[in-house]
C-alpha cells in the first residue's frame, strides 16, 4: 500500500494509472465473487447473464482517458502486444462457459476496438495455475533453445493467468480451442455433437458416465475400479476420428496426428 500511494503521488499519469487499475480489481472481484443459489438451479453451460457486471459496466475509458494495458497481453496466446491496446470497456453479459467454480466468460474491448475474451474465476486459490503457467513458459524457452526440440518443432503455448486476491483471478481466454472433453463426449452443443455421440452413439452417454462414477465418491475402491470397468465395456476408442474429419489428404492427416503426438509428449 506504501508503494501504491508512493508510485500514486508520483505524477498525474502515474496517479490515473493507479486509480484505474484499482477500478479494474475491484470490479474484477465483484464479478467472481457471484456465486449461484444453493436453492436454485445451477447456472448452464454457455447459457448468459448479467449479474455481478455492476462495477465493470461503469468503466468507459477512451484513448485519451485509458491507462491500463490490456491485463490478458503479453507472452499468452492473444494480441500483438501492441501498447495502444488499453482497456476501454467491457460487454453487457457474461457467459458460463462450465465449470464447477462458476467461472465467467466476459469481452473486454479495448481503446482501438480490439475485443478480448477473458475468464474471472473465484472461490479458488489462482495462484497455484499462474506458477504453473509460469512453469510452462520457462519450459517453452528451454524447448525453444534446444536444437533438437526446434527442429522436431517442440514448443508449449501458454496463456496468461492473473491472481487478483487469494480467492480469485483473471485468465486468458484461449480463441478457437477446445478441451478434450468436450471433444470426446461432453459437447453440448447440438449442432456440433461429439466424437462419442456421432461414432460410439450406443455407447454410455458421457453424462451417465459422470453420473455413474460421482455415486461411487464414498464408496471402497474395489467397487470403484469394477464401476469404471463397466463403462470402459461401453465405451470405444473415438479421438482418432477428429483427424480424419479435419484432414483433406493423408499427408495433412499424418501432420495433425504428428503435431497433437508432440505436443503431448512437450507438456506431459
Amino acid at each position: 500500500q506504501g508503494l501504491l500511494q508512493q508510485y500514486k503521488g508520483s505524477g498525474s499519469t502515474q496517479n490515473k494509472l493507479v486509480t484505474q487499475t484499482k477500478e479494474l480489481v475491484d470490479a474484477y472481484i465483484e464479478l467472481a465473487d457471484i456465486r449461484p443459489d444453493p436453492t436454485k438451479e445451477k447456472p448452464k453451460a454457455g447459457s448468459d447473464y448479467t449479474s455481478g457486471l455492476t462495477k465493470l459496466r461503469r468503466i468507459r475509458w477512451n484513448a485519451n482517458e485509458g491507462r491500463v494495458r490490456m491485463p490478458t497481453l503479453g507472452e499468452g496466446a492473444t494480441g500483438d502486444g501492441s501498447p495502444d491496446q488499453l482497456v476501454s470497456r467491457f460487454g453487457e453479459k457474461w457467459t458460463y462457459p462450465g465449470g464447477i467454480t462458476i467461472p465467467k466468460k466476459i469481452t473486454c474491448f479495448s481503446t482501438d476496438g480490439r475485443a478480448f475474451t477473458q475468464v474471472v474465476k473465484g472461490g479458488e486459490d489462482p495462484r497455484s495455475d499462474a506458477v504453473s503457467s509460469q512453469l510452462f513458459s520457462v519450459l517453452g524457452i528451454l524447448l525453444r533453445g534446444d536444437v533438437a526440440c526446434r527442429q522436431r518443432q517442440l514448443d508449449i503455448g501458454t496463456y496468461k493467468v492473473i491472481p487478483l486476491d487469494p480467492t480469485s483471478g483473471l485468465i486468458e481466454w484461449v480463441d478457437n480451442a477446445a478441451s478434450l472433453g468436450v471433444v470426446l463426449g461432453a459437447s453440448m452443443d447440438p449442432n456440433q455433437p461429439s466424437l462419442r455421440a456421432k461414432y460410439n452413439p450406443t455407447g454410455m452417454a458421457h453424462k451417465d458416465s459422470r453420473t455413474k462414477m460421482d455415486a461411487q465418491r464414498k464408496k471402497p475402491v474395489e467397487e470403484k475400479a469394477a464401476a469404471l470397468g463397466e463403462i470402459w465395456k461401453k465405451t470405444r476408442p473415438v479421438f482418432r476420428h477428429f483427424f480424419l474429419e479435419r484432414s483433406e489428404s493423408a499427408q495433412e492427416w499424418f501432420s495433425m496426428r504428428l503435431a497433437y503426438t508432440r505436443s503431448v509428449a512437450a507438456t506431459s
